[in-house]
């Protein structure tokens, strides 16, 4: 209260009128009422954005701590669940036809054209598609299934 009056005197002492002075500290009060509400707002705004930012940063964290090789944050989850179920770094035609449902013919064919960057390996005699090559083409199955559906 003393500290209002003490206002209203230096209004008072430049030239004003004690309710000219009252009314322009209630509009003051107001101004930091108002000022003060807008503070409030942006700060529980502020900080619900970094709650949220700060959960999206824990799932991503979790999803990277059971990432599989060759996966990235931006596959989808069936991609990562598939990749998951892959337990060699190298599979003959027959499996990597079955595992990407495909004939045995269609990825000889693939590979053959060099089409999907399907990457061999050579073990003595038989030839080897790698785990890599098995994921990025079920990668782009799926990209090309998503893109057909749209």
């Amino acid at each position: 209260m003393a500290e209002q009056w003490l206002f209203v005197q230096i209004l008072v002492a430049d030239g004003l009128g004690v309710i000219e002075g009252q009314k322009r500290l209630e509009n003051f009060k107001i101004g930091l009422n108002d000022t003060f509400k807008s503070l409030e707002f942006f700060f529980n705004y502020t900080s619900n954005k970094l709650d949220e930012q700060m959960k999206d940063v824990i799932y991503n964290q979790e999803r990277v701590a059971n990432m599989p090789l060759d996966c990235t944050l931006e596959d989808s989850d069936e991609l990562i669940e598939f990749a998951k179920k892959l337990n060699k770094s190298n599979f003959n035609y027959s499996e990597a036809a079955r595992l990407l449902g495909i004939s045995r013919q269609t990825l000889k064919r693939y590979i053959n054209e060099n089409k999907y960057d399907l990457e061999e390996v050579r073990k003595k005699r038989s030839s080897y598609l790698t785990r890599k090559s098995v994921v990025n083409f079920y990668r782009n199955k799926i990209l090309l299934r998503t893109n057909c559906n749209k």
